[in-house]
């Protein structure tokens, strides 16, 4: 009786957080008014801090920006190197304030692999940010991009240390996404859990004392 329980408990959790990842898993950060925007235009950062947790496909984004114009939500792949695939991104005209869009891929696919990372161009739209937190690549010249980046025709170069032109560095963005994991990734752990259930049956077998 109690294996059942123990049965029945492992495949209620695995229910619960089935139901709760496929239906809303965030990446990013809260979208709120930060006080700080870029200054420059038409360039690409990898924010390098935000990496998706599960595959999945995107379904939409939010942003907040502090004016009015393009600006591009981008799914990068990180080939090392400070190189970064260009997997799928959607451009959309923006307002001042908070923008929520369907991810609807201008080139690419919605679809992302686990470790696979958030993106933006930044086009006449500005993203408020605040300084530090969280690392991110910008593009440097040869690799910036007077237009939204097309996924899978060539890869961006960005730099990693100090600031558009010849670097990275350190700020947390207004933006953020949902994803839905794919049904495989969560369930290879609803199956991790049901295999301790069943060790722990298995255990309790043997660990039982021999009736005299």
């Amino acid at each position: 009786m109690k294996i059942k329980k123990l049965l029945a408990a492992a495949f209620g959790v695995v229910g619960l957080m089935v139901s709760t990842l496929a239906t809303a898993s965030l990446i990013g950060n809260p979208v709120i008014d930060r006080n700080n925007a870029d200054g420059w235009e038409n360039f690409v950062l990898a924010l390098t801090s935000q990496t998706f947790a599960h595959s999945g496909t995107v379904t939409s984004w939010s942003v907040w920006a502090a004016n009015s114009g393009e600006l591009g939500l981008l799914i990068l792949e990180d080939l090392g190197s400070n190189t970064y695939a260009v997997k799928g991104a959607n451009q959309q005209t923006v307002s001042a304030g908070l923008n929520s869009f369907a991810f609807t891929p201008n080139s690419g696919s919605a679809s992302v692999q686990a470790g696979w990372l958030l993106g933006l161009w930044i086009g006449g739209a500005k993203v408020d940010y605040s300084s530090g937190g969280q690392n991110v690549a910008w593009c440097s010249n040869s690799g910036c991009a007077g237009t939204v980046p097309v996924a899978g025709v060539s890869s961006l170069t960005l730099g990693d240390t100090s600031f558009p032109g010849s670097g990275g560095g350190a700020r947390t963005y207004s933006v953020q996404a949902t994803y839905v994991p794919e049904p495989g990734s969560l369930a290879l752990f609803g199956l991790g859990l049901v295999g301790l259930a069943m060790g722990r049956k298995r255990w309790s077998k043997r660990a039982a004392p021999a009736v005299a």
